[in-house]
């Protein structure tokens, strides 16, 4: 039992946020199970289809107190799941095989990427380049070199 009325406070601020984080662990755990990467399979004519994805949980919380005038204290949390299809595996005929599903969004973005890197390493690759000339020219300068290609008078 708590000594002083403060390390009552104390303790009870330090259960309420180590119990919000262990709800908010235990609600995004759930929902992240094995069933969410592993879907219900369907089976139609002989064929078995179980649907696959990519599951992604993140959570976090904090909390904090504050001595002013009045005790102020505060606790947050928050997280997600994330989802994604990949493909299927396909059970029939005593095989399975697995076919993943192709985002046409993520070609797209692909599509378009693609020519902007490639302008990207040419214009770095013409910096670079002229960087090198520039101290080569330094490097190698001869002085002579125009006096012996003037042309002569008689």
């Amino acid at each position: 039992m708590p000594d002083t009325l403060e390390d009552a406070q104390n303790e009870a601020r330090a259960d309420g946020s180590e119990n919000g984080l262990t709800r908010l662990a235990e609600r995004l755990g759930a929902k992240a199970a094995a069933s969410s990467v592993f879907g219900t399979p369907v089976e139609r004519d002989g064929v078995t289809v179980i649907p696959v994805a990519r599951v992604r949980l993140g959570f976090g919380g904090g909390g904090g107190s504050g001595r002013n005038e009045k005790a102020q204290d505060g606790w947050g949390g928050g997280g997600g799941v994330q989802a994604v299809p990949l493909g299927f595996i396909e059970v029939k005929d005593g095989g399975a095989q697995y076919r993943r599903v192709h985002d046409p969004l993520r070609l797209a973005i692909a599509a378009l990427l693609l020519p902007l890197s490639f302008a990207a390493s040419a214009v770095v690759l013409m910096v670079a380049l002229t960087f090198v000339a520039r101290s080569l020219r330094g490097l190698f300068s001869f002085p002579e070199l125009p006096r012996l290609f003037r042309r002569r008078r008689a």
